[in-house]
């Protein structure tokens, strides 16, 4: 299934040109996962990319501590354990099925082989990982600057990028629990539960057994925006 057309502020999460996509699945094998399988595991040993081509992933990383934040959703064209493919060095994330996904997927050799013959593809990939860093800087940032609604409103709209309708039901969908959301946004499962109780009571989202639903987009902006 495609990516819905909800945009949370218009810059989108980098990825590759539709070009650039063909080129990598020409190169690869087509693989599928079913929900709730690792496609990839931190600290592992790097062996290759994937490139989504259908269905949602949540990329994870261990704390000191031992729980597992949420650093964020991707769906179809997002490309996936480049920076390890490139550097060699372990995988720094997992990377869980939400739902059953369809990837290509390329082992260290191919996809250098690929960038090797294939200096487009190159300066794509430049330009992906010069975006991804600076919306780790601004991750960062907002963890600094902003109040709990704030960052939670915000990273909601990021992930709904990615939601897609569960049970025919309306708004964008997505699969995490209240804690899970709370460790993303890096505040406390009741801060993160009070900005929740407003938007439920204003019917901006709605909740179910670890699935959110962003049903009024345009007022979650508002709140990430400072325009409410």
């Amino acid at each position: 299934m495609a990516g819905n057309k909800f945009n949370s502020s218009g810059a989108g999460w980098p990825q590759l040109s539709p070009a650039g996509q063909r080129r990598l699945s020409i190169a690869g094998t087509h693989r599928r996962w079913a929900r709730g399988d690792d496609l990839i595991r931190e600290a592992e040993p790097a062996c290759g990319v994937l490139l989504i081509k259908r269905g949602r992933v949540k990329i994870s990383s261990a704390t000191p501590c031992g729980r597992h934040v949420i650093m964020a959703i991707r769906g179809p064209g997002d490309l996936l354990g480049e920076s390890a493919a490139i550097d060699g060095r372990s995988r720094s994330a997992t990377v869980t099925a939400l739902t059953d996904v369809d990837a290509i997927s390329l082992t260290g050799k191919e996809f250098t082989e690929l960038l090797r013959t294939a200096p487009d593809v190159v300066f794509e990939l430049l330009v992906m990982l010069t975006g991804r860093l600076r919306e780790s800087t601004k991750r960062r940032l907002e963890l600094s600057v902003y109040d709990v609604p704030t960052r939670t409103a915000r990273w909601l709209l990021d992930a709904a990028a990615q939601g897609e309708p569960i049970n025919g039901g309306p708004g964008y969908a997505i699969r995490l629990t209240q804690t899970e959301l709370a460790d993303a946004v890096g505040a406390s499962r009741v801060s993160v539960a009070n900005a929740l109780r407003v938007w439920r009571e204003e019917e901006v989202i709605a909740t179910s057994r670890a699935v959110f639903r962003v049903l009024k987009p345009e007022v979650l902006r508002g709140w990430a925006y400072h325009d409410h």
